[in-house]
């Protein structure tokens, strides 16, 4: 008889998706645009570091709180990971976004800041969209 056909299924262990290496990618090639908008206009480069750094911050830690438990161990932690990660992701992003407001307003040229922001969403949504596509 053959014992092949008797032993217990055991699952893949999954691997965590690469999303730090997609963020890492995606400030690198928006911080050289921002190094480009410097040497064109000081207030316009400045406003756009600012908009990276307003985004991959939040974007960073909702990446590790959501992906802390990943596979399928816990349900109920990964879903509270999932829901704490975007929580915070939001309330540091606003958080940011006024200090920049308050701190330094009329070192920002506004909405130079809210398209880099825009763009680093759009950015994000394409590299990850690609990542699910074409996984490493």
């Amino acid at each position: 008889m053959n014992d092949s056909i008797f032993k217990p299924y055991k699952p893949k262990k999954l691997k965590k998706p690469a999303l730090f290496k997609a963020l890492l990618l995606q400030v690198s090639v928006t911080t050289m645009m921002a190094a480009g908008l410097l040497l064109i206009n000081v207030t316009i480069g400045l406003s756009f570091f600012v908009s990276i750094v307003i985004f991959s911050i939040p974007q960073a830690y909702m990446n590790f709180k959501a992906f802390a438990y990943y596979g399928s161990g816990d349900i109920d932690k990964i879903k509270t990971g999932m829901y704490l990660g975007e929580f915070y992701k939001v309330m540091l992003t606003c958080a940011l976004f006024v200090t920049s407001f308050v701190i330094a307003p009329e070192l920002l040229h506004f909405p130079t800041l809210f398209m880099g922001y825009i763009l680093m969403i759009i950015i994000n949504v394409v590299l990850t969209q690609f990542q699910i596509n074409h996984p490493s």
